[in-house]
């Protein structure tokens, strides 16, 4: 797909119209025809990675293949498959080995492939495969793993020469010496660098870390820095205005100085970015280059007086107002109430009448207020949205449509679809994120008007 971007309005190329059948033309022709696009696409398969090339087989075997070509489902005959029966509603067998510690997720898909995996006795090839981890006995070359584990969220308090990581090969003190002998796989979030000290958070809560981690979500972090003194009055009013790095300009949120006693000052300073040494440069270009480093606060968390090397569990108070500066107090709130709330992905797609503006806002809205209705959504549940069109489609973009509808604080994205022969024309589809208390066999996928076409495997 050829992203458009959301600001800056792009032109997709119309699909080349099919040539019209000719009265003469034979069915052995026909079947030439056929023939010769069948072997192209087997042709862009093989240009496929390897990792593509599972996915979509991956696709293909769970029977939610969309595809302009209607009956082009089911399983690839070359794949391998095993007699174990998918649990309804059921997690990745890779995921809940990647959760147990078993290692990436990258890497539990190669132990999967090699047949070193078992469930409830027998060995399970497919990377789709959906268990139940609470419930099913999983082995890893033999062993039990153990597969349930509940939520953890933890303040860590990093010593300086500590590397943020679980292991190093070269054998450097890492985060996981000074977590015992716990049982859960956690990871951290964010990074601080070999020399600095302070607070990290560790979890296993992979959608809250990932928010936490990512920039557009621009959680503020503080931290603490001894410089050399005095501090003239000038300087935070340069980092307040922003400081011109060889990547970039860095703006600090805050700035202000604690102490100074003759050649030394204690600064603090806050900010939102997470570049490499971002803090450390920051102050070296403003002529203060850093001696000795520590981070005191991530967002609404303090590290307060917790000693180096130790480490915390965060209070529900901590944890929810972690959730709410990530946009996921609703997530946080239906925890609380006991709901088992997921993230979960609804698809949906809508063919318009003609490439003008208003067919395809028009088009987009019934979309969407579909989508919504039948999953009993509101927009605070919505965590993104992906819009696309089919390149004939260039008139507006769709996302404009769920801003009408109130989708303001929800990040939206459209993109060109690249052409394919024989595909349906005037096309608008959604790929939704969004959190929910249903099961994944209740989650309704919308396509409407002529895109039902596509999807004849659902109900409409």
């Amino acid at each position: 797909m050829n992203a458009r971007g959301r600001n800056t309005p792009g032109r997709g190329r119309p699909a080349r119209p099919s040539r019209p059948a000719r009265p003469g033309n034979s069915p052995r022709r026909e079947d030439q025809q056929s023939r010769a696009s069948r072997e192209e696409a087997r042709a862009r398969e093989e240009a496929l990675s390897p990792e593509a090339k599972a996915r979509l087989r991956e696709l293909r075997g769970l029977g939610n293949y969309d595809d302009d070509r209607p009956g082009d489902y089911g399983t690839d005959p070359g794949e391998d498959r095993d007699n174990l029966v998918d649990v309804p509603d059921g997690v990745r067998l890779q995921k809940v080995l990647a959760a147990a510690g078993v290692g990436s997720r990258r890497y539990c898909e190669e132990l999967i492939g090699e047949g070193r995996i078992e469930v409830d006795g027998q060995v399970v090839r497919r990377f789709g495969a959906r268990v139940d981890p609470e419930n099913q006995v999983i082995r890893v070359d033999g062993k039990r793993i153990p597969s349930r584990q509940d939520e953890v969220y933890l303040v860590f308090n990093k010593p300086r020469k500590v590397l943020t990581a679980m292991k190093d090969d070269r054998g450097r003190s890492v985060i996981s010496d000074y977590l015992g002998d716990r049982a859960e796989r956690l990871f951290h979030v964010g990074r601080l660098d070999y020399d600095t000290e302070g607070l990290m958070l560790l979890t296993n809560d992979g959608e809250l870390a990932h928010r936490l981690a990512h920039p557009s979500y621009e959680v503020a972090k503080t931290y603490l820095a001894e410089v050399p003194g005095p501090v003239p009055k000038d300087v935070g009013r340069r980092l307040a205005a922003g400081v011109d790095l060889e990547d970039g300009l860095a703006i600090a949120d805050k700035f202000r100085v604690l102490e100074q006693s003759g050649q030394k000052a204690l600064v603090e300073i806050t900010l939102h970015e997470g570049r490499k040494h971002i803090v450390r440069r920051m102050l070296a270009e403003v002529g203060h280059p850093v001696s000795r480093l520590v981070r005191t606060t991530i967002g609404p968390v303090k590290l307060n007086d917790l000693r180096p090397g130790k480490t915390r569990e965060l209070s529900v108070r901590e944890i929810g107002d972690l959730f709410a500066s990530v946009g996921l107090l609703l997530l946080w709130a239906r925890k609380q109430e006991g709901l088992n709330v997921a993230v979960r992905a609804v698809r949906g797609a809508i063919q318009v009448d003609e490439d003008s503006r208003d067919a395809i806002l028009e088009g987009t809205a019934e979309l969407v207020s579909e989508v919504m209705s039948r999953n009993d959504l509101t927009t605070d549940d919505v965590i993104s949205v992906l819009f696309t069109v089919t390149p004939d489609l260039t008139t507006e973009f769709p996302a404009l449509a769920a801003r009408k509808l109130g989708f303001h604080a929800v990040p939206l994205m459209c993109a060109t679809e690249i052409p394919v022969q024989g595909a349906m024309p005037r096309v608008v589809r959604l790929m939704a994120h969004i959190e929910t208390a249903k099961p994944r066999s209740e989650v309704q996928h919308v396509y409407l008007r002529g895109a039902a076409a596509l999807r004849q495997d659902i109900a409409q």
